[in-house]
C-alpha cells in the first residue's frame, strides 16, 4: 500500500472511530478551537500557528493536540495543554503555493473530541508592502494626495524574524520624471519621502532583494497607484453688496484640479452662527472648473454670512465672506437725482459753448467814411481818404494811446469840418 493511500485509510479509520466516541461524552457540544497564523511567509522561514479553545467542560485540566501539515497525519506534533497550543514549523521548497495546518483536540489517548484548520500560504519570493501617506492631514482617500511632498514606506513581511540579521536593499521609480533611486539598509521597514511637481496619475514601485540565513537569495516587488491633485487655494466669494428682492448671482472662484465641490451656507447676522432653522444650505458640482455660480435672492436687507467651502480629491477650502444687502431707491428719489444730473450737464455744456465763443472772437476795426459830408469836389475827396487810411494804421499800432480828440466838430457855421493843423501832429479817435 503506497503513503497516500495508507494515509488516507488510516484518517478515515481514526475519523469514524473518533466521531463515535465524542458522541458519548456529554459536555462537549459547544467546544470551539480558533486558529491563527502569521503567514505569510518565505520557504526556508518558519511559521508559527495558534490554538485557543473555549468552552472546555468542568473537571479536565489537561488535553492533548495533535498538529500536523496537509494531509500528511504521519508527521505529527503532540502537546499537552490546557486551553492554548502552538506549533512551529519551517517550511520547505516543496511546499511553495497553499498549505493547511490542521490540529485535532483528544481526551485522554484515542478520544477525538473536535479538530480544525487554518491556511498558510509560502511564498518564494519576498512579501514586500509600500503604503503612501500625506505628510500632514487626513483625507477619505487613501490614493489621492495634493501637490506636493508625500511619505512613502516600504516593508517586507517578515512574521518569523527571518531576514532580521539580513542587508536588505531596496530600488524604486515615483512614476515621475525624477527617475531611479536605490539604498540598502539593514532593516525590513523603510520610510522616505518624495515631492511631486505635477498633477497626473503616478505609480510608485519598490523592489527589495536580500539574503536569508539559509544563504539564499530572495526578491520581492510592490507597487502604489496614486494621483496627485492640486488642491483648493485662493478662493474667492463675490459680490459684497447687493439689493434687496432682486436676484444676484453669487460666484466662489479658485484654483484647483477639477471636479471641484461647492457647499454653500447662507444665514442672517455677521455673526456667522450657521444652525438648521436661519441656514440655507446648497451645493453645486462643476466637473472642469474650479468654479461655482449661484443665483439667489435676498429678501430683507442687512448683512448675510455667506460660507463657501469647495473640495476636490486633492483637499478641501474654506472661505467667509459678509453680504451688504441694501433696500431699494423708491422712484421719486431716482427722479430727482436724475434731474439733478441732466441739470448739470446742461449747464457745463452751456459754459463750453461760451468758452468756445469767447476764446474764438477777433477784433475788429471800423471806420469810419466821411465822404458824404463833403461835396464832390475831387480834392476833399482825396484828402479824406488819404486821413481814413493813416488813421486805422495809426490805430492799429497804438491801442493805449490816452490823449484822444475829436476828430470832427460840430457847430452852426460849419457842420462835419474838421480842425486844421491836427492831422499832421495827433492821433484821433472816431
Amino acid at each position: 500500500m503506497n503513503k497516500p493511500i495508507q494515509a488516507l485509510w488510516i484518517y478515515t479509520i481514526w475519523s469514524l472511530f473518533f466521531y463515535l466516541a465524542r458522541t458519548d461524552l456529554p459536555g462537549w457540544e459547544g467546544i470551539n478551537i480558533a486558529m491563527n497564523n502569521i503567514g505569510p511567509t518565505v520557504y526556508g522561514a518558519n511559521s508559527i500557528t495558534h490554538a485557543v479553545t473555549t468552552n472546555i467542560p468542568d473537571g479536565y485540566d489537561s488535553l492533548s493536540y495533535i498538529w500536523h501539515v496537509n494531509n500528511d497525519i504521519f508527521r505529527f506534533q503532540i502537546y499537552h495543554t490546557y486551553n492554548e497550543s502552538s506549533f512551529t514549523y519551517e517550511w520547505s521548497n516543496d511546499e511553495i503555493g497553499h498549505n493547511k495546518v490542521h490540529v485535532c483536540l483528544f481526551v485522554g489517548p484515542f478520544i477525538l473530541i473536535k479538530c480544525n484548520s487554518t491556511a498558510v500560504f509560502v511564498n518564494d519570493h519576498i512579501p514586500v508592502n509600500v503604503q503612501v501617506q500625506r505628510t500632514s492631514g487626513v483625507w477619505l482617500k487613501t490614493d489621492i494626495f495634493p501637490l506636493g511632498t508625500v511619505n512613502i514606506t516600504c516593508n517586507i513581511l517578515d512574521p518569523s524574524a527571518f531576514f532580521i540579521n539580513s542587508t536588505v536593499t531596496y530600488s524604486w521609480t515615483s512614476g515621475d520624471i525624477q527617475g531611479y533611486f536605490n539604498t540598502s539598509i539593514n532593516a525590513t521597514n523603510w520610510i522616505f519621502q518624495h515631492k511631486y511637481i505635477s498633477t497626473g496619475h503616478y505609480t510608485i514601485k519598490i523592489n527589495a532583494s536580500a539574503t536569508g540565513p539559509n544563504s539564499a537569495n530572495y526578491f520581492g516587488i510592490a507597487s502604489a497607484n496614486i494621483t496627485i491633485y492640486e488642491p483648493i487655494q485662493g478662493l474667492i466669494v463675490e459680490p459684497n453688496n447687493a439689493i434687496e428682492n432682486h436676484p444676484i448671482n453669487l460666484t466662489a472662484s479658485c484654483n484647483g484640479t477639477a471636479p471641484v465641490y461647492f457647499e454653500w451656507y447662507i444665514t442672517y447676522g455677521s455673526s456667522c452662527q450657521f444652525d438648521d432653522q436661519n441656514t440655507t444650505r446648497m451645493t453645486t458640482l462643476n466637473e472642469d472648473l474650479c468654479f461655482s455660480m449661484l443665483q439667489y435672492t435676498f429678501n430683507n436687507s442687512g448683512i448675510y454670512c455667506i460660507n463657501v467651502t469647495a473640495m476636490n480629491l486633492g483637499g478641501g477650502y474654506l472661505m467667509k465672506s459678509l453680504l451688504h444687502i441694501n433696500a431699494p431707491i423708491s422712484p421719486a428719489i431716482t427722479a430727482t437725482v436724475a434731474a439733478v444730473i441732466i441739470l448739470i450737464i446742461v449747464s457745463l455744456l452751456l459754459i463750453y459753448i461760451m468758452y468756445t465763443q469767447s476764446t474764438s472772437r477777433k477784433r475788429r476795426i471800423e471806420v469810419a467814411n466821411f465822404d458824404y459830408l463833403f461835396s464832390s469836389s475831387p480834392d476833399e475827396r482825396s484828402t479824406f481818404r488819404k486821413f481814413t487810411d493813416w488813421f486805422t494804421t495809426r490805430k492799429t499800432r497804438n491801442q493805449n494811446y490816452s490823449d484822444h480828440q475829436p476828430l470832427l466838430y460840430d457847430n452852426d457855421s460849419n457842420y462835419g469840418s474838421f480842425a486844421s493843423g491836427k492831422l499832421d501832429s495827433n492821433v484821433y479817435e472816431l
